[in-house]
Order: structure tokens, then sequence, then C-alpha cells
């Protein structure tokens, strides 16, 4: 069965949000909309440290990156 764009996306924006879920207390960090990154999310912790999350399409799996490491 041939997936349709909307269900991919739905489908990527869902194991973005669950890799969140997963990996941070949601009570400790925010976490808002990034989207110069395909369902980016940005999270900020209380020391105010960073880390985007998306969804890479090329490896097919959610990464992250830290934005501020140069």
């Amino acid at each position: 069965m041939q997936q349709t764009l909307a269900t991919f996306k739905s489908e990527c924006q869902r194991k973005v949000n669950d890799w969140i879920k997963a990996n941070f207390d949601l009570s400790q960090v925010v976490v808002n909309e990034f989207l110069v990154l395909p369902y980016g999310r940005l999270i900020k912790d209380r020391n105010g440290d960073q880390m985007a999350v998306f969804y890479d399409y090329f490896y097919d799996k959610v990464s992250y990156f830290f934005p501020d490491e140069k």
C-alpha cells in the first residue's frame, strides 16, 4: 500500500515527538517549533542550553544537534 504524503508527514512528526518524550522530562525543558529543519523542535533546558531535534529524510531517522557547538 502506498503511503500518502499526509500520512508520511504525520509519521515523521510523531517520530520526532516520541523521541523527545522518550529522552526528556517534559516538565524540565521548553520545546518550541524550529521550522528551519524538517519537523524541527528546539529544546531549551533551565540552564539555557539548546538542542535542535528534527527528522532526517536522508537517513530516515530522528536526528539532533546542539546549535551552540561550532
